[in-house]
């Protein structure tokens, strides 16, 4: 996550705007986001939500069409729910288990579809 000023046309005082680091960052998978924002709360939602999806012991070995995911843990479906069950977390390609239970031991089965190469 960069964060860069006066990308918004917020009013911000800054003069110069530094060019090339909204597609540096792009080009290295990462997101930008603006100083000059009157609320950082989903900018730093965002980059909280890449910390944990980076942090994901649930990584996928390919790519998945997103709305395909479905999930199961000890042969139990986990519903997609960012506040009780699994997200899928494109950032890191990762699954991200929120407020659910689990045993050290447990096995996560993961299916999804995605596009043939």
């Amino acid at each position: 996550m960069h964060l860069i000023g006066g990308l918004c046309s917020s009013g911000c005082s800054w003069t110069d705007v530094c060019h090339g680091y909204i597609e540096l960052a792009q080009q290295l998978g990462g997101q930008v986001g603006d100083v000059c924002q009157k609320d950082l709360g989903a900018t730093l939602q965002t980059i909280i939500d890449s910390i944990v999806a980076d942090a994901s012991p649930v990584k996928l070995e390919y790519v998945p069409i997103s709305a395909s995911v479905g999930v199961a843990m000890d042969g139990a479906e986990i519903k997609r729910s960012r506040t009780n069950g699994f997200d899928y977390r494109a950032s890191a390609n990762s699954l991200v288990l929120i407020n659910v239970k689990y045993k050290t031991g447990s096995e996560v089965v993961a299916a999804y579809k995605r596009w043939s190469q």
